[in-house]
């Protein structure tokens, strides 16, 4: 198997015996920016496609020991295969043939000797059929997430809010002052989650739909931390946790201000929640090749390994209680993903248990596509 890299992320496997049949398809098909991998027997390719993702099969029919219609066949019994759109490129004309390649599940049959500029169209267009199809069931995907967080976490906190509202009003007149203020601060508490978990699937659910697009202007770098500690710092003094700044870097960046407060906001908020009464945060940043890093790191309980995966997974949306018993959402990381992500930059964690986290992201100085 031989590899020719492109700039594109469209990967397309060739499947043919004859080397220079594979050459000239190859030729064709780099130019336009399409990673073009290859191999010369179907058993390869079979086991190749099984272990790596592909947008797009070229294949041959006649080929030793496996043809490719049994190829075609396999691939589409995979159910890790079977979504990998097949084109068989062949000389064998016979109508029964072409009907035989639909039959094992091909999407096209382009006939050997074949125009260029036609075999090109076709390739873009079950591409971007492939792109299409993925998207829709990503979007669907996320769909069904956001009616599975409705559905269950708005769930609980309702209740509590209607449980209790049903006990004041039919034993009102019984209830001592005492019992109505604890029975209303714990209305107020369900009510303040419910608020926050709505905020949350609201931003999430905009970045999903692309209604929330970024808005790059210029700022210092030092203003947005300032902004995003003055907006947790009473939660810090609550529980006597220091927050100190330490920025190498706090001049001018181009990036969504308010997309950036939310997601150093979220990081500040968690380093609290998870930090013992009397520990400390330290925000900091460092500029390397035109790319500022910041950081956020606490003294608090630390992380487990095998939760460190799941963190900013919107389908291992976990909410665990902070030292002192804070309630969350398990929004709020995966919103920093999805806003960092949208500046094309990268977030992560590092973490030891009972000994601390330093969550980072980085961002490009000169805005997400400078």
């Amino acid at each position: 198997m031989e590899k020719h890299n492109s700039g594109k992320n469209a990967r397309i496997l060739i499947v043919d015996d004859i080397v220079s049949n594979i050459q000239v398809l190859a030729n064709m098909l780099s130019p336009h920016g399409y990673e073009i991998e290859f191999s010369t027997n179907g058993i390869e390719a079979l086991d190749w496609l099984n272990q790596e993702p592909f947008d797009l099969v070229l294949l041959d029919i006649m080929m030793p020991e496996m043809d490719g219609y049994e190829v075609c066949t396999k691939l589409k019994e995979n159910p890790n295969t079977s979504d990998i759109p097949v084109i068989f490129i062949t000389a064998k004309t016979d109508q029964e043939s072409i009907q035989k390649g639909f039959k094992v599940g091909a999407v096209d049959y382009i006939l050997k000797p074949y125009h260029e500029s036609e075999l090109l169209e076709r390739v873009k267009t079950h591409i971007t059929l492939q792109t299409q199809k993925k998207e829709l069931i990503t979007s669907n995907q996320a769909k069904d997430r956001l009616f599975s967080i409705i559905a269950h976490d708005l769930k609980n906190p309702m209740s509590n809010i209607f449980g209790f509202i049903k006990l004041m009003h039919d034993n009102y007149d019984q209830l001592e002052d005492e019992k109505k203020k604890k029975y209303i601060g714990y209305l107020y508490e369900s009510s303040s989650q419910n608020l926050e978990l709505l905020e949350e699937l609201l931003e999430w659910s905009r970045t999903q739909t692309k209604s929330k697009p970024i808005k790059p202007i210029s700022f210092r770098l030092s203003k947005v931390v300032k902004e995003a500690i003055n907006s947790t710092i009473n939660d810090a003094i609550q529980k006597n946790i220091i927050i100190k700044e330490e920025l190498e870097y706090e001049d001018t960046i181009i990036a969504d201000f308010n997309m950036i407060k939310t997601v150093i906001r979220n990081l500040i908020g968690n380093a609290i929640k998870f930090t013992e009464s009397g520990g400390s945060i330290t925000i900091s940043s460092s500029i390397d090749d035109e790319v500022v890093q910041l950081n956020v790191t606490d003294t608090g309980v630390g992380i487990s390994k095998n939760k460190i995966d799941q963190l900013f997974n919107i389908e291992n949306k976990i909410s665990t209680p902070g030292t002192n018993n804070e309630k969350g959402t398990g929004l709020g990381l995966i919103l920093c993903k999805e806003f960092i992500e949208q500046h094309n930059g990268k977030i992560w964690v590092e973490s030891e248990l009972n000994k601390g986290s330093k969550f980072s992201f980085n961002l490009k100085v000169n805005g997400p596509n400078g």
